[in-house]
């Protein structure tokens, strides 16, 4: 009788397929996340056009781009939200009423704006409580709060502009004209006003990851679990009109306290800094933002202060790289 033998691999050979198998994932991971990093990127880009198409759209309908914010009560969000086919949210934002009342917080809970928020963004803590100088405004809210990664920037702070661009002689008044965002607080402004252009103007920018503290690109603190301070939330939700900020450089620890440092080399703040109150993405190597004739465009983080500050004015002298 003829003996046949059981073909079976050794061990040796399975380790070595093992080793094969698990190189080529290695060597797949990275291509992945690439491909994936791209599809967010791209999400993203499209969701500031639809913003920046928006705010153009209603500017051409009322000859004006809305506030920034009016008080505690609402943003440019809510003015936004019908030229984003949204036209039923914005009918019932009670528009008098500040955002953390009545049925403005149930609807600001329970109603998230796909076009505000950017898809390389992780997973957000809920927030359900809203609280004021430490009395509890809302609680137990049924959802989270709805919230957003785009924004406008107020300005530049002053004093910082003058420093930066070389205007140490200009007083404070001159200052704040020269260092005054797109859309500002309490009132509208209008295309005309923009004497460095349009197309040197940025009207919406990343400023992803809020609630939650992020620097270097890494989330290091989360928000305070299920609170809101209301007024010092950074734009915990969309409709916070404490999201509109103010550029500020990033502060260090002195001796006698909080003090503002020296611009370093490069703008590190954007695409990797901090996410309070300055630009901040996700995305490797700058931030994208809408320009006020309608283009979006790519800024490189690595570029000094002088060269990007001016595209957050209205007058400015304008110099940075854009892609």
């Amino acid at each position: 009788m003829m003996r046949f033998r059981r073909k079976a691999f050794t061990l040796i050979e399975l380790v070595i397929v093992c080793l094969i198998v698990a190189i080529l994932i290695c060597l797949l991971l990275p291509a992945v996340n690439k491909v994936r990093e791209a599809a967010s990127r791209g999400s993203c880009a499209n969701n500031l056009r639809q913003l920046g198409i928006g705010l153009l759209n209603r500017e051409l309908m009322t000859g004006d781009l809305p506030p920034a914010r009016i008080g505690n009560i609402r943003n440019w969000h809510h003015d936004l939200l019908p030229f984003v086919e949204q036209v039923s949210l914005f009918n019932q934002v009670v528009a008098d009423t500040p955002w953390y009342e009545g049925d403005n917080i149930s609807l600001v809970a329970r109603v998230n704006v796909k076009s505000f928020v950017c898809p390389s963004v992780p997973i957000r803590p809920e927030v359900k409580l809203i609280v004021a100088n430490g009395i509890p405004l809302q609680s137990g809210l049924m959802q989270p709060l709805a919230t957003s990664d785009y924004e406008v920037v107020l300005g530049i702070e002053p004093r910082q502009y003058g420093k930066v661009m070389g205007h140490p002689q200009l007083n404070q008044k001159a200052l704040e004209r020269l260092s005054r965002g797109a859309l500002v607080a309490d009132r509208t402004t209008r295309l005309a006003e923009f004497l460095d252009g349009t197309s040197q103007t940025i009207l919406i920018t990343e400023a992803v990851g809020r609630p939650d503290l992020y620097q270097k690109n890494q989330r290091v603190a989360p928000f305070a679990k299920g609170e809101v301070v209301s007024g010092l939330s950074f734009g915990t939700s969309w409709a916070d009109p404490t999201g509109p900020f103010v550029i500020s450089l990033p502060q260090v620890e002195s001796h006698g306290g909080v003090v503002q440092r020296d611009p370093p080399s490069g703008w590190s703040g954007l695409g990797g800094d901090t996410n309070r109150n300055q630009p901040f993405s996700l995305h490797a190597g700058g931030f994208q933002a809408t320009f006020a004739d309608g283009s979006l465009r790519f800024v490189r983080g690595s570029q000094e202060y002088h060269n990007v500050l001016p595209l957050f004015t209205m007058i400015g002298e304008d110099f940075a790289y854009l892609d």
